[in-house]
C-alpha cells in the first residue's frame, strides 16, 4: 500500500513538473519573441551631407523599391518659371544620385510588390512603367500586384470608399482597376492591404490611437510612420516603428523628417524639412526604446 502511495505521489509530482516546465518554456519563447522584436531597433544614420552629390537642389519625396533601390524627387522652381519635378536614383556603390530622364517630370514614384514602377505626374495622373497614362485625379496612390490602384482623390474624381467596387480603366497596353478614396491624406500597402491616414491624422485602431503625418510599410511587412505631436507645421516629425508583439509604436531616437519610405525592418529612408535625405543601416548596439503610448 505504501509503495502504491509512493508511486502515485511520484506520478503527481512528475506531472506537475512537466506542466511547470511547459509554462516556463512558453514564457521563455514569448520573451525571446519579444526580444527579437525589440532588438530590431538598431540604427545608424548617414545624412546626405556626408554623401557625394551630383545635384544641388533639395528633395521633397523618397521611395524605395522592392529590390532596395532608392528614388527621390527633386523640386525646382525659378522666379519666373513653373515648378518642375525630376526623378533621381541613388547608387549605393558610388554614393551618387543620377537623374532618370531630364525630359520627364514626376512628383512621386511608387512600386508594386513585383517591382513594377509607377509615376505620379505634376497634373496628378498615374502612369505605368512605360509612361502610359492610366488615370488622373489622384494626389497619392499605391498599386497591388493585381494592378489595383488605390488612390487618394484630389477632388476631380467621384470619391470611393474602401468597400466600393473597383473601376476598370485602360492604358495603351493593359487594363487596370482603381478606387479614388476621399477624406484621406496618407496611404501605404501592408502586403497589399491598404492602411490609411485620415484627414485628422489617425489610422486604423489596430495600430493604436496616435496621430501621424506619413506612413510606410516595408516589403517584409514592417510598418513605419512619422508621428504628429501637434508641433508647428513645417517642422520635422519623429520616426516611429510599429512593434507587433507589444502592439505599440516606438520612437527611433534621433531620426526625424517630413517624408519617409520603408524597405524592411532595418532600412528606411527619410527626407527632412531642409530637403536632405538620410538612409538607415543596422548598427552594432541597440538604442533605448521610447514608447509613444
Amino acid at each position: 500500500m505504501k509503495n502504491q502511495l509512493l508511486v502515485t505521489a511520484l506520478l503527481v509530482a512528475a506531472t506537475t513538473a512537466i506542466q511547470v516546465s511547459q509554462v516556463l518554456q512558453k514564457q521563455r519563447a514569448e520573451s525571446q519573441a519579444q526580444w527579437r522584436q525589440e532588438a530590431t531597433n538598431k540604427f545608424s544614420w548617414n545624412a546626405t551631407q556626408e554623401l557625394k552629390w551630383s545635384v544641388v537642389n533639395s528633395f521633397i519625396d523618397v521611395q524605395t523599391s522592392p529590390d532596395g533601390d532608392v528614388y527621390a524627387i527633386q523640386s525646382i522652381k525659378g522666379d519666373m518659371s513653373e515648378q518642375k519635378y525630376f526623378v533621381y536614383k541613388y547608387d549605393i556603390v558610388t554614393n551618387i544620385w543620377t537623374i532618370l530622364d531630364k525630359t520627364f517630370q514626376a512628383k512621386a514614384v511608387r512600386f508594386d510588390r513585383l517591382g513594377n514602377m509607377y509615376y505620379l505626374t505634376p497634373k496628378n495622373c498615374v502612369l505605368n512603367s512605360n509612361k502610359e497614362e492610366i488615370i488622373c485625379g489622384l494626389f497619392d496612390f499605391e498599386v497591388t500586384v493585381n494592378k489595383e490602384i488605390i488612390g487618394l482623390s484630389d477632388g476631380t474624381l467621384n470619391q470611393d470608399t474602401l468597400g466600393s467596387p473597383y473601376h476598370q480603366v485602360y492604358s495603351t497596353s493593359s487594363m487596370y482597376y482603381y478606387k479614388a478614396l476621399g477624406g484621406q491624406k496618407g496611404i501605404t500597402l501592408l502586403k497589399d492591404e491598404p492602411i490609411l491616414i485620415d484627414s485628422n491624422g489617425y489610422v486604423d485602431t489596430r495600430f493604436g490611437t496616435g496621430k501621424f503625418i506619413s506612413i510606410s510599410a516595408g516589403i517584409d511587412g514592417s510598418l513605419w510612420a512619422l508621428l504628429d505631436e501637434d508641433q508647428p507645421s513645417g517642422t520635422d516629425y519623429s520616426l516611429v516603428k510599429w512593434q507587433t508583439v507589444a502592439q505599440k509604436w516606438y520612437k527611433v531616437e534621433g531620426a526625424t523628417g517630413i517624408n519617409l519610405s520603408a524597405y524592411n525592418e532595418i532600412s528606411v529612408a527619410l527626407v527632412n524639412k531642409a530637403g536632405l535625405l538620410s538612409l538607415s543601416s543596422q548598427a552594432n548596439q541597440q538604442k533605448p526604446v521610447s514608447y509613444t503610448g
